[in-house]
């Protein structure tokens, strides 16, 4: 069993922090925060993988690390949301995402798929997974939750939620329910700015916070706490930094005693706003356990010594620290083996993602087009519309299915000017239909001129939206319109079944 009584003081400051770095394998700056800083927790991102058993490999030296200098595992931490919010692709199956997810509202499916991530990331070594977003989508502008969320109803990401988060405790790996009190309502990114909530505590209970009261009851191992200000709680801090949102909400009102995670502290919303060394100490006073430090070995460092002082000076007490790291040793007793067929796994996994994708597929208003040689596709090429998702292939819906089918297809960026707008529809003219394929057309208005253009002359318009089913929604409406939820090979492949009636 781990004890506290083990550790000295900056022993116990490191298990406080969650830190990522550069690289695919053990190196100098790895081993300095563990040795010298005693950084007891790994964060994954695309930058440190490269194939499987790379990974695997890494997670086992990023254990026998801390094993060595601390004689503590580590939580090896990953957001593996999964669709466009997916880091291990291709390493672990390629489940669709929350909203495609939330589309199909199946509580067994969706319990399903978690169960079998879950197993799939304890395979190559990580133990936490920063998932599932309980966020209620409510604003249609939201630029960084959008298809993260499961709905923009409040009873669907309930539903899928408790469903999600069933799934990963019975895999045994820890799931963490994000992002406290809820980003659904914000027009603004904090990885990019500071969003402000306006909405009183009597609404918040009936939407935002019911997903996170719903996981509570669930019994959610980790909540993470989001950097944004909900002025009508606390209109000076962050959530992350808030002792009105953190202490007395989260932890007094709804009861929660699971552990607590912050978003990234060198997101702008802190950074820019507060300073990193200063809101820690801000939040950790305020009741969070754990703070993440994603990506800068230098701030990670300063962060400890800033730690360290304040509890030497009198300004952080130490049973603060105390009671934080015996929560997270706790947590970290209750960490599993591998005990179970990997290949059993993968191989159920590959059916249950191919069932949502295939289910997720929406028909929103319309009929089905009728494709044939005078259909022409024109298709924006995926893109991350916010940096919390990682860079798709550049494979476009059109190319995709040139590889299958048929097809006449034109591939365009999402910022396509009016030149290109010109020739595209004078091109368009010679065909009888028009596939409209849109990526985040709400966000990006360029497409949403396009969408007007061809509104105009074609005889007959259908739009398959890749993301967000939000892409016309201040728009004049087309014949057809068809949503995908996300732009990934998994989708593109349930849309080629699915518009060419294929098996």
């Amino acid at each position: 069993m781990l004890n506290i009584k083990n550790l000295n003081l900056k022993q116990k400051i490191g298990q406080m922090l969650i830190c990522g770095f550069n690289g695919t394998d053990i190196n100098d700056d790895i081993c300095v925060l563990t040795s010298e800083y005693c950084i007891g927790n790994f964060i994954l991102f695309k930058r440190n993988i490269k194939n499987y058993n790379q990974i695997k490999k890494l997670c086992t030296d990023l254990n026998d690390l801390t094993n060595q200098y601390l004689n503590i595992k580590p939580f090896i931490a990953s957001d593996e949301e999964s669709g466009m919010v997916s880091r291990f692709k291709d390493i672990t199956t390629n489940f669709p995402g929350n909203m495609s997810v939330g589309s199909v509202n199946d509580k067994d499916l969706a319990s399903d798929y978690a169960f079998h991530l879950g197993k799939e990331l304890l395979d190559i070594g990580v133990n936490i997974n920063i998932s599932p977003v309980l966020d209620i989508n409510t604003n249609y502008k939201n630029p960084v939750i959008g298809i993260r969320a499961f709905s923009d109803k409040t009873e669907v990401v309930c539903d899928m939620g408790d469903a999600v988060i069933s799934g990963f405790n019975k895999s045994d790996i820890i799931s963490v329910g994000k992002h406290f009190p809820g980003h659904g309502d914000t027009e603004t990114d904090s990885h990019l700015g500071l969003p402000v909530v306006s909405h009183d505590i009597e609404r918040l209970k009936s939407i935002e916070l019911k997903p996170f009261i719903s996981a509570i009851k669930n019994n959610v191992p980790a909540i993470m706490i989001s950097h944004i200000v909900v002025s009508n709680i606390d209109n000076q801090l962050p959530a992350s930094c808030s002792k009105k949102v953190i202490t007395d909400l989260l932890q007094k009102e709804l009861g929660y005693a699971g552990l607590i995670i912050t978003d990234c502290f060198e997101m702008d919303a802190i950074e820019k706003h507060i300073g990193i060394n200063n809101a820690i100490i801000k939040s950790i006073k305020a009741g969070a356990n754990i703070i993440d430090i994603s990506h800068t070995k230098e701030k990670q460092i300063s962060a400890v010594t800033a730690v360290y002082e304040a509890v030497i000076s009198g300004e952080l007490d130490e049973n603060i620290i105390d009671k934080s790291v015996e929560k997270i040793l706790n947590l970290k007793n209750s960490i599993k083996t591998n005990n179970f067929d990997i290949n059993t796994i993968k191989k159920e996994s590959l059916e249950i993602s191919r069932n949502i994708s295939e289910k997720s597929i929406k028909l929103i208003f319309g009929e089905k087009p009728k494709i044939n040689n005078k259909t022409l596709f024109i298709s924006v090429i995926p893109f991350a519309s916010t940096p919390a998702e990682d860079n798709p292939d550049k494979l476009s819906l059109g190319e995709y299915l040139l590889h299958k089918e048929k097809i006449n297809n034109i591939d365009i960026t999402h910022k396509i000017d009016d030149n290109q707008i010109k020739k595209l529809l004078e091109i368009s003219l010679t065909y009888d239909n028009i596939i409209f394929v849109m990526s985040d057309a709400y966000l990006y208005s360029r497409q949403r001129v396009l969408y007007s253009k061809l509104l105009e002359t074609s005889k007959n318009l259908t739009i398959i939206s890749m993301k967000t089913p939000y892409d016309i929604e201040e728009l004049p409406k087309c014949n057809n319109y068809i949503n995908a939820f996300e732009y990934t090979v998994n989708s593109m492949e349930s849309l080629a079944k699915y518009l060419f009636n294929r098996k």
